[in-house]
């Protein structure tokens, strides 16, 4: 169970690291743009949300593992 919670932890660790680097990307994206189609600000809003939001959930489900990492090593 422990290898299984930690290789779960490994890939939600990887997940949220991709996510912000994609929310970094949008970042930069949408400043070096400037002001541009209303739509095409739009589409990248709600793609930095979305990625905003996938990040929160893997961040969410990794502190679960590692409360779970937690109890088991408390016994």
């Amino acid at each position: 169970m422990r290898k299984e919670l930690e290789e779960q932890a490994k890939e939600l660790r990887g997940e949220i690291d991709d996510a912000e680097e994609v929310q970094d990307q949008l970042k930069r994206d949408a400043s070096s743009e400037g002001s541009g189609d209303e739509a095409d600000a739009g589409t990248k809003t709600f793609e930095r949300e979305h990625e905003m939001s996938l990040a929160n959930n893997s961040r969410d489900l990794l502190l679960q593992v590692e409360r779970a990492l937690a109890r088991l090593d408390a016994g």
